[in-house]
């Protein structure tokens, strides 16, 4: 499956998001997030899951800290300088593990509803 991928440079550097939809909720559209930006040994992405919700016509994005999936250090690679194009490889890498990232988001989620 493809995703969108936007990238970008801010005040922190280049960054690459992708987003897919893990489902809907009472509260509205729960979402993962697929991150992956500099850290100390080069690129490395991380997954994290909010609830994405329209509130007076704008989106708000929603997480509860320590109750939400996520999990960091995806796919890292080592370089020696960030520019968009070493950060886009790096991106293609961690999107390649995307399913696996959502069927684990998924259980992590049946299990919690249940318990």
């Amino acid at each position: 499956m493809t995703y969108q991928t936007k990238i970008d440079k801010g005040y922190d550097g280049w960054q690459a998001k992708s987003e897919a939809v893990l489902g809907q909720t009472p509260k509205g559209t729960r979402l993962l997030s697929l991150r992956t930006s500099k850290t100390r040994q080069g690129l490395a992405s991380t997954a994290s899951v909010f609830i994405r919700s329209l509130k007076t016509g704008y989106a708000v994005d929603t997480t509860i800290l320590f109750q939400d999936f996520f999990k960091s250090g995806i796919a890292p690679t080592a370089c020696n300088r960030v520019t968009g194009k070493s950060l886009e490889t790096a991106n293609q890498a961690a999107l390649s593990q995307m399913e696996s990232l959502l069927a684990e988001a998924q259980a992590f989620y049946n299990t919690t509803m249940q318990a």
